[in-house]
């Protein structure tokens, strides 16, 4: 599909994952060789076009990262330009899932694949995330993110760690319960 073709598919496709329309699933199994396409739908738009390009994105990353994995460069030069929030969530679970990945004892192709400078962008993202005005959806993908890319260097777990103290006063219930949990996780 070309991404005019994509374009055309995520307006006429209801991205409601509860309704799992069957041009939903076509699109999703289509866009698994158009993640760049997808991608920049994501990136380069500010409307419901991006949070649906988005959303279809982080459907496709759920069944398998293996499709973003070429497009690792272009997806962390990038993250940090979302501009619709409805998108910045999808992009910040997929940052989740690719830290999950990474820490999965099964997947060596994520490991092998992620170099220190995507993980530095994703991690940088993810604090200007955290420390900024976000949904509470947003700030726990970003915690757990940055939680487990900590695991390999002690500054993000103290990092963490303070911001989620300085924070954890003003934060909604959902915040406070992630934060809790990751502080605890952390000691």
């Amino acid at each position: 599909m070309t991404k005019e073709e994509i374009i055309e598919e995520i307006i006429a496709t209801n991205c409601d994952p509860r309704k799992h329309s069957s041009r939903l699933m076509k699109l999703i199994e289509s866009s698994k060789n158009n993640v760049r396409e997808l991608l920049e739908i994501a990136f380069e738009h500010d409307d419901f076009l991006s949070f649906r390009g988005g959303r279809v994105l982080e459907f496709v990353c759920k069944q398998t990262l293996v499709p973003l994995i070429p497009q690792l460069d272009y997806f962390t030069e990038n993250i940090s330009t979302v501009k619709h929030h409805s998108t910045r969530r999808e992009v910040a679970k997929i940052c989740e899932l690719i830290a999950s990945e990474y820490e999965s004892e099964k997947s060596s192709l994520m490991r092998d694949s992620l170099t220190n400078e995507h993980k530095e962008r994703i991690i940088a993202t993810c604090f200007d995330w955290l420390i900024g005005n976000e949904k509470v959806a947003i700030h726990a993908y970003s915690m757990q993110t940055l939680f487990v890319f900590g695991k390999e260097s002690d500054w993000i777990h103290n990092e963490l760690r303070q911001v989620l103290l300085d924070n954890i006063a003003y934060g909604s219930a959902g915040y406070v319960s992630r934060a809790k949990r990751i502080l605890k996780a952390i000691a």
